[in-house]
């Protein structure tokens, strides 16, 4: 005899196979959700780094240090969902220009512009010397509505955060103070507590932590060599007093330093990243400006004077 349809028994078997392979797939479901959230995470402190410093298109320095010559300042938070014994520090000033901070402009090196010791100022204020200089963000864009930085758990990247973890990290990775440079930054992953309080269990709950400026520091040096040209041939200058003078961005204002010597050739040290621009002088002639562009470690920049 034909038998129709099927048995409790054969029914329980499909339920239960269907009931298996859905939890399955929202378990694979799950891990591709958050293997995207970590990778989107990491990507997030990527674009931190860059919006402080970075490399445009054409391989020239560009961001925020770039602009101002120096790294972005931990500053409070305008947030109300605190703890009230926590301070929320920011790096509001990527996505928020600071009262102390004035629009970018190109400002003549005149004293009222110049952040140099008063006794630097007369021999280093060239108004014929213009530097570009300022905030010209935003150089990180907030969702729509936001006033503070997520990573893709929904959790913050301030410090203290709501769970009194640091995200932010100053010198030897400590928690940053108000007013203090900002050096590094760290999402805490899935389970938004950091690493050495909470053993991570998976991938997807690992801290991972980006560093804002380059590896190899925040700081450069520039050997400038003065060299006399003769008939299109490079040649030694006469014996004479020669004067180094470089110049950069220095908040919204200029920073820079003078040497003077007999010599042809001066290194400077702990020169800011980004640009300096650069003018040597000897006793018969003042070159043009130059702008070096500066990267960590040693960079050179030759300059040229005519010799009879």
């Amino acid at each position: 005899m034909k038998r129709n349809g099927f048995t409790l028994v054969e029914l329980v078997v499909v339920i239960a196979l269907l009931s298996l392979m859905a939890h399955l797939a929202v378990r694979q479901l799950s891990h591709q959700t958050e293997a995207r959230r970590t990778a989107a995470a990491n990507r997030q402190l990527e674009e931190i780094a860059a919006a402080v410093y970075a490399t445009d298109t054409s391989g020239e320095p560009a961001g925020f240090l770039v602009d101002t010559g120096r790294l972005p300042r931990a500053l409070p938070g305008t947030f109300t969902n605190l703890a009230e014994h926590l301070v929320p520090l920011t790096i509001s000033e990527l996505w928020r220009c600071p009262d102390d901070l004035p629009d970018y402009a190109i400002r003549p090196a005149t004293p009222e512009n110049l952040h140099v010791p008063e006794s630097d100022k007369a021999s280093l204020s060239d108004a014929t010397v213009r530097i570009p200089c300022g905030w010209r963000g935003p150089y990180l864009r907030l969702p729509t509505g936001k006033d503070r930085l997520l990573d893709p758990w929904g959790n913050p990247f301030e410090t203290p955060d709501d769970a009194g973890y640091a995200r932010l990290l100053g010198a030897d990775s400590a928690a940053v103070a108000n007013g203090s440079p900002v050096l590094r930054i760290r999402h805490l992953g899935s389970d938004a507590r950091p690493d050495d309080q909470s053993r991570p269990a998976a991938e997807k709950e690992k801290d991972v932590t980006i560093s804002l400026t380059p590896s190899t520091g925040a700081e450069a040096a520039l050997e400038i060599y003065a060299v006399g040209l003769s008939s299109g041939a490079e040649t030694e200058l006469p014996p004479s007093t020669v004067t180094f003078r470089w110049y950069a961005p220095c908040g919204g204002a200029i920073t820079g330093a003078v040497h003077t010597a007999a010599v042809s050739t001066h290194r400077f040290e702990g020169m800011p990243l980004g640009y300096a621009y650069v003018r040597v002088s000897v006793p018969t002639a003042t070159s043009t400006v130059h702008r070096v562009s500066l990267r960590s470690g040693d960079n050179w920049l030759k300059i040229k004077f005519p010799v009879p």
